[in-house]
């Protein structure tokens, strides 16, 4: 793969991790200001999620090792949901 294609793709899968694991955080301590708001934040954190579960699952077919596209410290299932 071109390095600049590697490289977008290792930091646009960085950036829903983050945002992933911040919703995650913020749905855990409560950090919303109503019912409406906690339920787009868990459709946000549920879409997140299946996008990293789809990019994590098709680099192992394509036997694309997950450090190089900065999903090797994420475990979708058991961090997102």
């Amino acid at each position: 793969m071109e390095d600049k294609y590697k490289l977008l793709l290792f930091d646009l899968l960085g950036e829903a991790k983050e945002k992933a694991t911040n919703s995650k955080c913020r749905l855990n301590s409560g950090q919303f200001l109503d019912h409406e708001n906690k339920d787009y934040l868990e459709g946000y954190l549920f879409a997140l999620y299946d996008i990293l579960s789809i990019a994590k699952d098709q680099a192992e077919i394509f036997d694309i090792p997950l450090n190089e596209i900065n999903l090797h410290d994420l475990d979708p299932d058991k961090d997102l949901l």
